[in-house]
């Protein structure tokens, strides 16, 4: 089902008629030139009237739900947080959520923070969040589905309970490694714990609590969780082996790894760690070569904090590791780690890495969406892609939570302060009206918003329903996207528009002759 367009309603001719022979000789004239399948980005709203949406994870092997976690009402130590099911077969939120978590605190950085499902799920229904319990108080608890696949137990089992000296840089996320000698490992993203000085409390190294293997604020942990359940009172998981310092630590060096996520093409992980006050940067913790086929990396690697900002700081801690790519406060002020495209929708986007800015260059204009390529090697192809991705849908992007990813593999904008989702979909150029297809009706808007600055016709977006508008519809006459099937109304070939066109222009001539 396509999401509605909110300013999408029945056109009314006000310009040119679709019929003029003008128009259909142009497009008879250009058709024949021909191009490649033309396809672009933009957004698809599929959920609206959400709180702070803070997460959107599928099970595994489950193509039709998505399941967005909202973090809070700010209710402090009465904060309620729920998750919600989206109904992907028809973009609609199920009434009843899935699971609703009372007397959390709810408050600015903290709330519901990361979910995670167990790979064995659709036989034991087990899933893993990450949330604050009291101020500076952060779980990772397993949770279970009841009977009914669309609600959880309310009910759960601590699994770790990590305190933290101040509020904020939790870190949050929560996810299972797809790497293969690395089953059932759950990683668990922590921040170095806030406060002033940005990391304060336990402080025996120089580069402070994320430098000190033995604490586990700002680190990425690793943790082996079993497929049955322990009985409660049992330890709850275990160290895996390879863990390079004896205990859940499995990199160090990070401020607040707010949003992150595993390749699952590669596995490679890519950490988004929000910077200080000059750099934002994204790390990668890589697989091992042969990606998800090969051995899991050991761990161990040093993202550089506090001695390191992003490149910049003169001091190098053992076994550091530079980010593949920061940048300045000139781009953007918090980065939010998004997914690695690996979908099957938008073919020309495979292998692109996908994040945002909650910031963006000016606190006054919302946040950013770029795209990037790693290559395991070097990033390239930084972009900014906000404008390419809003442009004509009229919805405007406020600040971006965080991303999601479907089982399908495609990708999904979380807007916090809007309350709404955003599909990523590939946009057909000449598809006007959002369709999936190029076909009359698009011809239709373009001849109804002649020369205007209407965006219902503007294939181009440059603001302006023109010549370029049409050839673009006549290149890309009657291609279509892939994805939800679409049932357009019959359409003339491309001979056909031609002899229509002549058609039309020799009864035009023979009348005037008269």
């Amino acid at each position: 089902m396509l999401a509605s367009v909110p300013w999408r309603q029945p056109v009314k001719a006000q310009y040119v008629s679709i019929f003029s022979p003008a128009l259909w000789l142009i497009v008879g004239l250009v058709a024949f030139a021909g191009s490649a399948a033309g396809q672009d980005l933009r957004v698809e709203r599929v959920a609206s009237g959400l709180t702070a949406p803070i997460f959107a994870v599928a099970a595994p092997g489950d193509p039709n739900r998505l399941f967005i976690g909202q973090q809070g009402n700010n209710g402090g130590a009465a904060g309620i947080a729920t998750i919600r099911i989206l109904d992907l077969t028809t973009n609609t939120l199920l009434p009843t959520p899935f699971l609703t978590l009372n007397n959390i605190f709810s408050s600015g950085e903290e709330g519901l923070l990361g979910m995670a499902f167990d790979p064995d799920f659709a036989t034991n229904g087990s899933f893993y969040l990450q949330y604050t319990s009291a101020f500076a108080v952060n779980k990772i608890d397993r949770f279970t589905v009841s009977g009914n696949p669309n609600i959880a137990n309310p009910s759960s089992v601590n699994l770790m309970t990590i305190p933290q000296p101040n509020g904020t840089h939790n870190g949050g996320w929560i996810g299972f490694s797809p790497r293969a000698g690395d089953e059932r490992n759950l990683y668990i993203a922590k921040g170095d714990g806030g406060g002033g000085g940005d990391d304060v409390g336990p402080n025996p190294n120089p580069g402070g609590i994320s430098q000190n293997p033995e604490q586990l604020l700002g680190k990425m942990l690793r943790i082996t969780v079993p497929a049955v359940a322990p009985a409660a009172g049992n330890p709850q998981y275990s160290i895996p082996s390879g863990n390079p310092f004896g205990n859940e630590v499995f990199d160090l060096g990070l401020r607040n790894p707010f949003r992150n996520s595993f390749d699952r093409q590669t596995g490679d992980l890519f950490i988004a760690d929000v910077g200080a006050g000059a750099r934002e940067e994204i790390n990668v913790q890589k697989a091992a070569v042969g990606g998800i086929g090969g051995v899991a990396t050991s761990g161990g690697e040093n993202f550089g904090w506090k001695f390191k900002e992003g490149n910049l700081g003169m001091v190098e801690p053992p076994s550091y590791v530079g980010p593949v790519f920061d940048y300045p406060r000139s781009v953007g002020g918090t980065v939010i780690g998004g997914y690695v495209y690996r979908g099957q929708d938008i073919p020309s986007l495979n292998g692109t890495y996908i994040f945002g800015d909650f910031l963006g260059p000016n606190t006054m204009t919302g946040s950013t969406i770029f795209k990037m390529n790693y290559d395991g090697t070097t990033a390239s192809g930084f972009a900014d892609i906000t404008q390419e991705l809003f442009a004509g849908t009229g919805y405007t992007l406020q600040n971006v939570y965080s991303f999601g990813e479907d089982a399908r593999g495609e990708l999904y904008i979380l807007d916090g302060v809007a309350g709404s989702v955003y599909k990523i979909v590939g946009e057909l150029l000449g598809d006007v009206n959002f369709d999936h297809v190029v076909d009359i009706v698009d011809l239709t808007e373009v001849a109804n918003y002649w020369l205007s600055t209407d965006a219902r016709g503007d294939a181009n977006h440059d603001g302006q329903v023109n010549i370029i508008d049409l050839t673009i519809i006549a290149n890309h006459w009657l291609e279509k996207l892939p994805g939800p099937a679409v049932t357009p109304v019959p359409e003339p070939s491309t001979v056909a528009l031609s002899a229509i066109a002549g058609v039309t222009l020799l009864a035009v001539s023979l009348r005037r002759r008269k």
